[in-house]
C-alpha cells in the first residue's frame, strides 16, 4: 500500500551512476554530443503505485540541450506516500575536449587520482618493466585520442628514467583539443651500467655519482650544460640552491628535466650485468632491467653452503687440520676506551682544582685588606636601617655576594686541560676548599 518505490529506471543512451537500487534516489548519466533526446523507462514495484515525470509535457522522451539537465520523477503509492528520483543528465558540447577516464596497464597507480580537469600525472613502475599502455576513456565516439603523436593503442616504450607521455585529446568538431601528462619513472637498475662504447661511458656519466645518468636534470641556463642525476642534484640542492660545479646561485625553475637525453641514453648499447659470470648479450640500456631479471646466469639469491665448503681455499685454509700460520698465530688487541676516558676525566678534575686552588690565593690576596672594609660597612648600613647588629650567617652572606661580583665577573682561568670562564658557584666552596672560613671569621671579629 505504501511501496513507492521504482523497479526499474533507464535511460537511452547513457548508463545511470551509481548502478539504478530502489533506495537510491539521486543518479548522473553523460551523453555524447549528437545526442539530442533521451527516452526514459520506467516501471514501479507496486502495480497500484504512479509515476510522473515533473517538468515539460510528462512525457517519457526529453530533449537535451548542453550541459546539465535535471530530470524528477515522482512515484506516488497507494496511500499517498511519495518519493522523487532525481537525474542529472549531462550532454556534452560538441567542443568539450576532456577525457572522461585514464589508466596505465598492470594496474599501476596514477598520482593523483584521475579527474577530467587535472592535466598533470605521475606514476612509479618497476625497473624491469621496459613498455606500458595507456588507456583513455572519451565520453563521446566522435572524439579523437592520440598517445605521443601516435595510436592511443599502441604500447608506449619506457626509458630508463622519466617517460613523458602527452595524451592529446579532440573535441567532437576538432575545435579543441587538451593534453594530459604522465610521468613514468622506471625504478633504477641496481646493478652497474657498462657502455659498449666507451665514449657513450664518458658522454653519459654524472659528475657526482661517476657512474650512469639516471633520470638526467640539466641547471637551466648554464653553458656548458650541467647535466645530473636527479637524486644527487635533489639531495645536494635541498637547502643550498647553488649549482655544485661553479657554485654559481639556481634561479627560479632552475630545475630543467632532460627527457630526449634520457631516451638517448635508454637506446644506448650496454653489456649485460652478468657479463662477469659469462653472460656475453649485448642489448639497449632500456631492455636491460627485463633481461638481468630473467639473466641465466644471474647467481641465485638463496647461498649454497656447498659452493663455499667444496670450494680450495675452504678446504685449504678452513676445513683442514693444518692451518697456515698466518691464520692461527695472530693477536687481538681491544682498545680499553672505557678505561681511557676515566684516566682523562680524572685529569681534568684534578686540572680543575689545581685551577681553583691558584684563583682562591690569588682572591685571597687581592681583598686580605679589603674584607675587614666590605665587613665594616656591611656592618654600619645594617645597624642604620635596623637598629640592631646582623648576624654572623647573614655578614657572610653580604660579604659573599660583594666578593662574587668583584672577583669573579670578568674570570678567565685556563690550564692545558681545562678552561673556566664566569663560573658559578659561591663563594664559601672556595673557602672551604682551603679552609679559609676560619680566617675569615677571625678578620669579621677583629673588625
Amino acid at each position: 500500500m505504501n511501496n513507492c518505490d521504482l523497479e526499474k529506471f533507464a535511460i537511452s543512451g547513457g548508463k545511470l551512476e551509481p548502478p539504478f537500487q530502489p533506495q537510491v534516489t539521486h543518479y548522473k548519466a553523460i551523453v555524447a554530443s549528437n545526442v539530442p533526446k533521451i527516452s526514459l523507462d520506467l516501471l514501479t514495484a507496486d502495480n497500484g503505485a504512479s509515476y510522473n515525470i515533473l517538468g515539460g509535457d510528462g512525457s517519457r522522451v526529453i530533449s537535451l540541450k548542453e550541459g546539465i539537465n535535471t530530470i524528477c520523477i515522482e512515484v506516488t503509492a497507494e496511500d499517498g506516500t511519495t518519493k522523487k528520483y532525481v537525474l542529472e543528465v549531462t550532454k556534452l558540447s560538441s567542443s568539450c575536449a576532456s577525457l572522461q577516464g585514464l589508466k596505465l596497464s598492470e594496474d599501476l597507480q596514477l598520482l593523483p587520482s584521475f579527474a577530467s580537469n587535472v592535466y598533470e600525472y605521475s606514476s612509479t613502475v618497476p625497473y624491469y618493466l621496459s613498455n606500458i599502455s595507456i588507456q583513455a576513456s572519451i565520453s563521446d565516439s566522435k572524439m579523437k585520442v592520440t598517445v605521443n603523436g601516435t595510436d592511443a593503442l599502441k604500447p608506449v616504450p619506457l626509458c630508463t628514467g622519466d617517460t613523458l607521455i602527452e595524451v592529446l585529446v579532440f573535441s567532437a568538431d576538432g575545435t579543441k583539443s587538451q593534453v594530459y601528462q604522465v610521468i613514468v619513472t622506471r625504478l633504477q637498475l641496481p646493478c652497474f651500467i657498462s657502455f659498449t662504447d666507451v665514449s657513450d661511458q664518458t658522454e653519459y656519466e654524472c659528475p657526482v655519482s661517476l657512474t650512469a645518468l639516471y633520470r638526467p636534470v640539466s641547471i637551466r641556463g648554464s653553458e656548458p650544460k650541467h647535466t645530473f642525476s636527479a637524486p644527487y642534484i635533489d639531495l645536494l640542492t635541498r637547502r643550498l640552491k647553488i649549482d655544485p660545479l661553479d657554485e654559481t646561485l639556481l634561479g627560479e625553475n632552475w630545475r630543467l628535466p632532460e627527457y630526449e637525453l634520457d631516451i638517448k641514453i635508454s637506446r644506448a648499447t650496454v653489456h649485460c650485468c652478468y657479463a662477469y659470470r659469462g653472460c656475453s648479450s649485448i642489448l639497449k640500456l632500456s631492455e636491460l632491467g627485463l633481461h638481468a631479471k630473467d639473466c641465466t646466469c644471474k647467481p641465485s639469491p638463496a647461498l649454497d653452503a656447498q659452493d663455499v665448503t667444496e670450494s680450495k681455499w675452504y678446504k685449504e685454509h678452513v676445513a683442514s687440520v693444518q692451518k697456515p700460520d698466518h691464520r692461527v698465530k695472530h693477536v687481538i688487541q681491544f682498545k680499553k676506551r672505557r678505561k681511557i676516558h676515566e684516566e682523562r676525566k680524572c685529569r681534568v678534575a684534578s686540572a680543575t682544582l689545581w685551577c681553583f686552588a691558584r684563583l682562591v690565593i690569588i682572591v685571597a690576596a687581592m681583598v686580605d685588606g679589603a674584607w675587614v672594609c666590605i665587613t665594616r660597612d656591611l656592618l654600619l648600613f645594617w645597624q642604620m636601617h635596623t637598629g640592631d647588629f646582623p648576624e654572623h650567617q647573614q655578614v657572610m652572606l653580604g660579604v659573599q655576594g660583594i666578593l662574587i661580583q668583584l672577583s669573579w665577573r670578568y674570570l678567565y682561568v685556563s690550564s692545558e686541560h681545562v678552561s673556566l670562564y664566569k663560573l658559578e658557584f659561591t663563594f664559601s666552596d672556595l673557602l672551604l676548599l682551603l679552609n679559609l672560613e676560619s680566617v675569615c671569621t677571625s678578620s669579621l671579629s677583629c673588625g
